[in-house]
């Protein structure tokens, strides 16, 4: 592949990484006026899309901001990963493809993308338990689940580790070969 298709390519994933980014912030600042406006506006935004939408709604702003935290902790991880696949992206146009901080953020992109599974299926089942904890007679069941995306998660990620270990090992090679020539 030449490097002026990576270089599009690395330009094409540092925009939708920016992209990803500013989707984020305007969640963050979402999530800001559902709190200010009050009268359960933010556990109306945490349970929507959920299971529970229909039979924990509304749910008061207390609660919904012990659930945050929760809910947050799989959401910091998407902005860290995407702040590093900008890094990635931006270091490959400009420095290229064997250098070692390529090879560093690919392990550090592999490791965040495992830890999203676990971490969803933690904050799902904490807030499952929050919300059925705080609604007891609506018989809301506990969710406990492994779906197929966390696999393909966990997979995904061990492919991207490896690859960053596989190019440090390259680039070890690489200079030792340097230095016999």
């Amino acid at each position: 592949m030449s490097i002026e298709k990576i270089s599009r390519t690395a330009r094409f994933g540092q925009f939708a990484a920016n992209f990803g980014l500013v989707i984020y912030a305007l969640t963050i600042v979402t999530l800001i006026g559902d709190f200010v406006q009050g009268e359960g506006a933010l556990g109306k935004t945490l349970l929507e899309g959920t299971p529970w939408e229909t039979i924990a709604s509304p749910m008061p702003t207390g609660i919904a901001l012990a659930c945050l935290p929760l809910w947050f902790f799989t959401f910091a991880l998407g902005a860290v990963l995407l702040w590093h696949a900008r890094a990635l992206f931006l270091g490959v146009r400009r420095q290229g493809v064997f250098v070692d901080q390529t090879a560093k953020r690919l392990t550090i992109i592999g490791w965040i993308v495992v830890a999203l599974a676990p971490a969803d299926i933690l904050s799902t089942t904490a807030i499952s338990w929050v919300v059925r904890a705080l609604n007891p007679d609506k018989g809301i069941q506990l969710i406990f689940a492994v779906d197929d995306g966390d696999i393909y998660a966990v997979v995904v990620g061990l492919v991207i580790v490896v690859l960053g270990r596989i190019m440090t090992e390259a680039i070890r090679l690489y200079r030792e070969n340097g230095e016999f020539v």
